[in-house]
Formats: C-alpha cells, structure tokens, sequence
C-alpha cells in the first residue's frame, strides 16, 4: 500500500503544478488490488468543481450541469506500440500527455473542462509506483486547467492502453465550431 500527500493543488505561478509525492510500501498492483489502487488515487484526487457531486470510488460519477451551459465530451486512447513505447516514454509524461489531448479537444469547442474518466489496461509487469507517477502527471494538467479526475476503470491484459474520457461545459450558444478533420483510414 502507498501513503500519499499533495501539495497545493492550484498554484497562482504559472505553469506550477501540484504534485503527488508516495511513500513506497509495496509496488505490485496485484498486492494492492483494485479496491487499494481506488484508495491510493482517491487519497490525493481531490474535487476541484462545485459540479462534481460524487466523484471517485464510486461505480459512476455524478455531474449537475450549470443551468444555461452545454455539455462538451471527448475521449482519446493511447496504446502501447502505437502512441507510445514504454522503454522510451516515462509515466509522468505519459500521464501528461494523456490529460492533454483531450483538454486541447476541450479547448477546440471553447469549453471548460469539468471531469475527466480515465480507464487503464495494465500489463502485469506494471507497479504500483508506474501508475502513482502516470496519475501526478495527468494531476498535474488537471490542476492547472481545473479538472477533476473522477472514476474509471482498471484491466489487466498483454499491454498498456490509456483511454480518458472528458467531460466540458460551455454556455449555450459560445461554442466554438472546428471544421471537420478529414477520416481515419482503417
């Protein structure tokens, strides 16, 4: 099992983030299991949103919408062997560059992040120590750009796959229209 502290999670400097500091017990996911990995995040991810009505450690989370602003949703997965390379890429970075894609489609409409999910298919060789620095680095985004990460899911399997859904808001009538991106060929 981990301990872990947070520093401040807002910074009035720009560009400091919040960071999540661990005190290494055990590094096997399969010593902490999925009910300890819920309490080492629930530990340090904290609501940032008045929106955000339950958030991690439960089956879903619960989001009441501002009266007069429209919902914004996006998801992006990054796989192993094709986003990335786990003997290149470190998991803080990872972690930040998860978070980030999905901001700037976020930011492509005009919108105000609100909440995130984040679902993990880990391979077994992953510890706990991996996935405590893959979330300071999506923290670290999410602070600065006030999201929340709220729920989401966790698999074993082969290789790594990140998927994080985000959830915006955006008043009615402001958002920004993207021409559409030409089509992926399979």
């Amino acid at each position: 099992m981990y301990g872990l502290y947070c520093g401040e999670s807002k910074s009035s400097e720009a560009g400091t983030m919040g960071r999540v500091k661990a005190k290494q017990k055990s590094n096997s996911l399969s010593s902490l299991g999925e009910f300890g990995l819920i309490h080492l995040l629930r530990s340090h991810l904290k609501s940032q949103n008045p929106e955000i009505i339950e958030g991690i450690g439960n089956d879903a989370a619960v989001i009441r919408p501002k009266a007069g602003w429209d919902l914004v949703f996006t998801t992006d997965m990054l796989v192993e062997g094709r986003h990335f390379d786990l003997k290149t890429s470190d998991p803080f970075s990872l972690g930040a560059k998860t978070i980030a894609v999905n901001l700037s489609d976020c930011a492509a409409m005009g919108a105000k992040p609100l909440a995130a999910v984040v679902s993990l298919e880990l391979s077994k060789n992953i510890s706990a120590s991996w996935v405590t620095a893959l979330y300071e680095g999506m923290q670290g985004w999410a602070d600065s750009f006030g999201l929340d990460l709220v729920v989401g899911d966790t698999l074993g399997c082969r290789d790594v796959t990140l998927n994080v859904a985000l959830l915006g808001e955006v008043e009615k009538g402001r958002r920004s229209r993207v021409p559409a991106r030409r089509p992926v060929t399979f």
